[in-house]
């Protein structure tokens, strides 16, 4: 028997059944012997010092944000009946309209700390005009897949961040950034972008890092 439902907005569940000649801690055994390829690891349940759970993750992607595999094991009927369940979690795409408007010919990076008194990087704020470093900090921008959906357990944030204001052509249209991007450089290290006249604050995967990498900048240490 198999089926396949979705349990939440990005959350499908596959659930099948089958039989093994054997005892429970022998399904058990031949699992943990023959791992599915490419997982990351095993975690183990048992009922009663027994072992009769096995589940298996896999790294996630651009598109999958997680991928397990749960397999439950019980007698039957002079057998094992296995319980499989796949469990795939999967990103929103990257809004269409969250993209940094084309013609940038300006970024201006500014750093700041939420919530600590530690010191800023002696260049901020900082503008940048080499077109080469724009023409690669807009893309980076614009590749970044979205933040993933749920609750998750982060490092410490001590507040730390950057904002990189893009701006283009002159006069009234250079008065104000078409585009903001807000990176978190702790924590769960997130992104977000807001567009002029379009998108506002979507949540995406962090660049901080890569940002300040590109464009040779620093960060005093991100500690409290």
């Amino acid at each position: 028997m198999f089926y396949a439902l979705p349990t939440g907005a990005n959350t499908v569940v596959a659930t099948a059944y089958w039989t093994y000649p054997g005892t429970p801690q022998q399904a058990v055994g031949w699992f943990t012997a023959h791992p599915p390829k490419g997982n990351w690891g095993i975690g183990r349940g048992s009922t009663n010092g027994v072992p009769d759970e096995l589940t298996f993750g896999w790294p996630g992607s651009a598109l999958l944000q997680s991928r397990a595999t749960d397999v439950s094991f019980a007698a039957y009927r002079g057998a094992t009946l296995m319980r499989v369940e796949a469990e795939d979690t999967w990103r929103p795409a990257h809004p269409a309209a969250a993209t940094v408007p084309t013609g940038v010919t300006r970024l201006v990076v500014t750093a700041s700390r939420r919530s600590s008194p530690a010191p800023l990087p002696s260049w901020s704020p900082v503008t940048v005009t080499d077109p080469g470093l724009v023409a690669r900090t807009v893309p980076l921008v614009d590749a970044l897949p979205t933040a993933p959906v749920g609750v998750f357990s982060c490092p410490a944030d001590f507040g730390a961040e950057i904002t990189v204001d893009f701006y283009r052509g002159s006069g009234a249209d250079a008065a104000s950034p078409v585009a903001v991007a807000v990176d978190t450089l702790t924590g769960c290290q997130r992104s977000t972008l807001s567009v002029r006249g379009g998108s506002q604050q979507v949540a995406l995967e962090g660049a901080g890092p890569q940002t300040l990498a590109l464009l040779k900048l620093s960060f005093p240490p991100l500690s409290g």
